[in-house]
């Protein structure tokens, strides 16, 4: 699986449901020049398949989200 999803300025939110989605946490990635390496990586935790994140930018960037496994559903 692979999410993304472009936020402009200040504060965004992601959030989202899985159904059959078996992980206890996600892995979010924000490509951003201003941070070291040019991203900055960060985990969501996943409840009932149901996940959320907040978080705070001042420009255009990408945010990918990825479960880290090879079989994600049953």
């Amino acid at each position: 699986m692979f999410n993304s999803t472009f936020a402009q300025q200040d504060k965004f939110t992601i959030s989202g449901k899985i159904r059959g989605l078996e992980s206890s946490k996600m892995f979010l990635v924000i490509t951003d020049d201003s941070y070291k390496n040019g991203f900055k990586r960060d985990s969501l935790l996943v409840e009932n398949g149901s996940f959320f994140y907040e978080g705070f930018v001042n420009k255009l960037v990408s945010v990918s989200i990825n479960p880290n496994m090879e079989r994600v559903v049953k």
